[in-house]
């Protein structure tokens, strides 16, 4: 597998015709890409799962989620038993986003 691949989404980040050099078809969605001489080179996540960085990120965000639930947990705990209302925006807003 070639080194020096960076990650990115093609709603934030585009590269080109966003072709994917393995299938052909139009990125959308998460994708890898690197840099050639004259061209990047972008592949769908897809079709590319056997790269053990998706697996990697996947993992990262779910403990983010699991970390930021945990806060929201604790939050309401403390304010139930402190009673500190200071709080309710931040639980509000924690559990907008989760």
């Amino acid at each position: 597998m070639a080194k020096n691949w960076s990650y990115a989404h093609a709603g934030g980040m585009k590269l080109g015709p966003m072709v994917c050099a393995c299938c052909g078809k139009k990125v959308e969605g998460w994708y890898r890409f690197r840099e050639k001489p004259d061209k990047y080179v972008v592949q769908h996540r897809e079709c590319t799962q056997d790269d053990p960085t998706w697996a990697a990120m996947d993992a990262r965000e779910a403990a983010s989620r699991e970390r930021h639930q945990a806060l929201v947990k604790a939050c309401i705990e403390f304010r139930a038993k402190w009673g500190i209302t200071e709080l309710d925006e931040i639980i509000g807003d924690a559990e907008a986003t989760s």
